[in-house]
Order: structure tokens, then sequence, then C-alpha cells
């Protein structure tokens, strides 16, 4: 099910936003998953106004993945690879596991973490609470409400 994660560098850890299968051309497509991809890769496309127009591929974020998702995906990651960036294109969206963000075959970014990164770097405010967002699917937000867990020990009053 799309879930919290935590990515672990070096130096940080790193909110992120996952999926447990994956998503698109010959994958389980769950629901939920779909969900969490359909609503980033909406985002995502935003980010490139001149290439897509969001109001005239007004799909439905409903848990379903089919052609049309798949062909915005394709045209997705090739609008990516134009630019430069280099990603796992497979046309699907593959879970990172273990902390991983590249494709264990291909060693290139996965596109959950690019979907991550865009999302972040496009609403700031909004990923970390991505659950409370006015346009976040209803079905995902108990799956990607977070808490901050803190040690009462180091509080101070």
């Amino acid at each position: 099910m799309a879930k919290v994660d935590i990515l672990q560098s070096k130096r940080n850890h790193h909110l992120f936003y996952n999926v447990d299968q994956a998503v698109g051309k010959n994958a389980p497509n769950r629901r939920d998953d779909v969900l969490l991809v359909q609503y980033l890769l909406k985002n995502a496309v935003n980010s490139f106004p001149k290439v897509f127009n969001w109001s005239l591929l007004n799909y439905p974020v409903d848990g379903r993945w089919d052609r049309n998702w798949g062909g915005l995906l394709t045209a997705y990651i090739m609008e990516h690879a134009a630019i430069g960036n280099k990603m796992v294109a497979d046309d699907r969206v593959d879970p990172a596991v273990g902390g991983q963000v590249t494709g264990p075959i291909h060693h290139m970014q996965l596109i959950i973490v690019v979907l991550n990164l865009q999302y972040g770097d496009l609403r700031p405010n909004d990923y970390p609470r991505i659950a409370q967002v006015g346009d976040c699917p209803g079905e995902l937000q108990p799956l990607l409400k977070w808490e901050v867990l803190t040690n009462p020990a180091r509080r101070t009053p």
C-alpha cells in the first residue's frame, strides 16, 4: 500500500512517499499505489507547462491505471530524458526498496524518487504534510499521515 518511508543518506534522513508495489506497464497496479502515483504525476506534469496542459489531460485521480495514464507517464519520462535527467524508463513506477534511490539493474534514479523530489520542489510547504493537503485523495490521507515522534526525556519545561 502507499506509505510514508524514510530514505537515509550518509548525513540525513528524508521523508518520502512510496508505493508498496509497482504501478504501470505489467505491474500489479494496486489502487492505493496507483492513487499516489496519479497524484504525484498530476502535480509533476504541471512543472512542464509548455509540454503538458493539465486542463487538456484532465484524467481523474481515481486509482485505476489505464493507457491514458500510461501515456502520460511515458511522456513525462521522455520530457525528463530531453532535459538530461536519467531515470529508469520502463513505463513503471517501482518502489524504492531498502532506502535505494536507484534501480538495481539500470542504476538510474527511480521514478518514484523523481516524483517525490518534484512535488517537494513545487509544493515545499505541502510536502511534509501531504495527507492534510486539500487536493490529496481522501483514500490516501490515512496512509500518508505521519507524526513527528519526539523524545519526552529531551523536552524542557
